[in-house]
């Protein structure tokens, strides 16, 4: 039941980054020279090579997509920052990591609460209307979270942060994480050699 719930939210996430993934396929189908033309479309001359570039880049950009997806729904953000301290990354990049995950999970409250306030609102407005409050809310939410960050900073630097926070230890390496860990770098490695 787990598996199945992974797979459905990895296919969820990717449901964004795939529209995305095709337009930057078709920017590239268009701009990638070649000399063999299959044919031409409004002036638009589609050769062999561009389609096979294209082709080869989205699949390498979904793959990178998706692992990292995968890596980020399957390992809790507050073990990569444990096992960051094992391996003796500087303590400032650990730090970093770990109030961006502190950070994260507040920011994306208040997103869920946008969201929710943007169903309520808009059920019964017409599409263009939808977009433009749906736009509104977002540039609303990246500066209320702009003035969060600010609100941080400032509370920060009054309790006189030195730079150094307090990491529990984490959960020790189990054979999952070694499998996973493998399989991730095996993706990784195919999305660059092809």
């Amino acid at each position: 039941m787990e598996r199945t719930g992974i797979i459905n939210q990895l296919l969820r996430r990717l449901r964004f980054v795939v529209p995305m993934l095709l337009a930057l396929g078709v920017l590239v189908l268009l701009r990638a020279p070649g000399e063999e033309v299959m044919f031409r479309l409004a002036g638009i001359r589609i050769t062999q090579e561009a389609l096979t570039t294209a082709g080869w880049t989205t699949i390498r950009l979904l793959a990178i997509a998706t692992a990292s997806m995968l890596f980020t729904l399957l390992v809790p953000l507050s073990h990569v920052v444990d096992g960051m301290r094992r391996v003796r990354i500087p303590h400032p990049v650990v730090s970093v990591t770990w109030m961006t995950e502190r950070f994260l999970a507040i920011l994306t409250s208040d997103l869920r609460r946008t969201m929710d306030g943007v169903r309520a609102r808009s059920a019964a407005l017409a599409l263009p209307r939808r977009v433009l409050l749906g736009t509104r809310i977002a540039a609303s939410f990246l500066l209320r979270a702009v003035a969060r960050s600010e609100y941080l900073a400032d509370a920060m630097t009054a309790r006189g942060f030195d730079g150094r926070i307090p990491i529990l230890p984490g959960a020790r390496w189990m054979r999952r994480d070694s499998f996973i860990a493998s399989a991730c770098l095996v993706v990784f490695i195919v999305a660059i050699v092809l």
